[in-house]
């Protein structure tokens, strides 16, 4: 039988790696990597208009409220929105954009301040008070949306216009801390820490 040149090699080389795999993998390769740190995102939608990106959309409702006290009686919470809308809009126009306007089907949309302004290359995030209080909010009034639904949304701007409708998702409040254009590692991940080799080695 004709071998072919290198044959043999190659074999002996698959074998030793075979054996030295288990090895490998007790001297760190498991270790954690750096994206196993992020924050896990919700779904949510992303769309462009023009100059300015939609990033990261979704809805949800706020969170259940505990009743006002009051001496002896109880009195029911004010009535608040059903929904809010959480977004990043960035603009990568040449010129300041503004975001005028949202209207869905569930309900009328009220954007906080009357209106967004949007500076070329910043980050302008829309939130839920329960999820980042410094945040503008899109308090949505009407009916109830439905988590893990969708909800067709249009958004206006004052120069890149009216986006067709985009299917936003509607997710739970429950668990959310972090808004997801802040999905951002806490922290890195450190290779195992290698012990020098005892005088006696």
């Amino acid at each position: 039988m004709i071998q072919r040149p290198g044959l043999g090699r190659r074999a002996t080389c698959a074998a030793a790696l075979g054996l030295a795999l288990p090895v490998l993998a007790g001297c760190g390769l498991e270790a954690k990597d750096f994206t196993s740190h992020e924050h896990g995102q919700v779904q949510a939608a992303n769309f462009r208009m023009g100059g300015v990106q939609i990033r990261d959309a979704f809805i949800t409702t706020p969170l259940v409220s505990l009743p006002a006290v009051s001496g002896s009686s109880t009195k029911a919470a004010p009535p608040g929105p059903n929904a809010y809308l959480v977004v990043a809009l960035v603009n990568d126009g040449p010129t300041t954009d503004q975001l005028t306007g949202v209207s869905t089907t569930i309900g009328v949309a009220t954007i906080s301040g009357g209106s967004l302004s949007l500076p070329h290359g910043i980050v302008v995030s829309a939130s839920d008070p329960d999820i980042d209080p410094s945040a503008a909010t899109i308090a949505i009034s009407g009916k109830a949306p439905t988590v893990g639904t969708t909800v067709p949304v249009q958004f206006s701007f004052a120069e890149a216009g009216v986006t067709r409708t985009v299917q936003v998702p509607v997710v739970s409040p429950d668990g959310l801390s972090l808004s997801p254009t802040q999905s951002i590692p806490t922290e890195q991940a450190t290779p195992p820490v290698e012990t020098a080799p005892s005088a006696s080695d």
